[in-house]
């Protein structure tokens, strides 16, 4: 429990502290160990420690979700990620320039579950592991993904799946319908410039291209 404490606690920093400095701080809670002692601590068996930690608290935890008023979808599962920078020491995280890791989280908002997370070296594109993932879509779930993970080939399979997706269109997606036996492009601002605020509209057998 103190070495949890020592790796967690707000008032401790383990990757800015000096050894001597842990050490004097472990001897006030009356824990006696020499700084040899407490670096050999720190190894692949304490991150595997803290690992378990981390995910027994995880799947401990429902969050609180307000009530949605729906029983056609089976799950909402939004996909997220985020980045950030390492030291260079962890060269085996390689980011886009440099060190860096990167966290995938996916979260059911009808039953308050995580149902995924992953940590993935920063390099590792969202879209490459949203294909990944495609595996797990059940029948009348509803993904929700960012531009990120946009990808024409995925959402095919989400609805080859019998499933919906929820995304923005990125900017060099062009829409068409058929009109007299051929792809005519949809002007979406003109379509939609008449909508008032909080209003859809529903646009029926439409096509995608890049």
């Amino acid at each position: 429990m103190t070495f949890l404490l020592l790796c967690v606690s707000n008032q401790v920093s383990v990757g800015n502290d000096t050894l001597n400095d842990l050490c004097e701080k472990l001897s006030k809670e009356g824990v006696r160990i020499s700084p040899h002692g407490l670096n050999e601590r720190f190894s692949k068996h304490a991150v595997s420690f803290l690992r378990q930690i981390f995910l027994y608290l995880l799947n401990s935890v429902k969050f609180e979700t307000q009530a949605i008023h729906t029983c056609f979808f089976s799950r909402i599962r939004i996909l997220d990620s985020t980045s950030f920078a390492l030291l260079r020491s962890y060269s085996s995280y390689r980011g886009s320039t440099k060190s860096g890791v990167k966290i995938q989280l996916e979260y059911d908002i009808l039953s308050g579950e995580i149902l995924l997370i992953e940590v993935q070296e920063g390099r590792w594109s969202d879209v490459a592991f949203s294909k990944e993932t495609t595996g797990t879509i059940k029948e009348k779930a509803l993904l929700v993904r960012d531009l990120g993970n946009h990808a024409i080939d995925i959402f095919s399979d989400i609805l080859t799946k019998n499933a919906y997706f929820l995304s923005r269109l990125k900017t060099n997606i062009n829409v068409y319908r058929i009109w007299e036996n051929a792809f005519e492009p949809v002007n979406l601002e003109e379509e939609t410039n008449h909508l008032m605020p909080g209003e859809s509209l529903q646009l029926n057998d439409v096509y995608f291209k890049i």
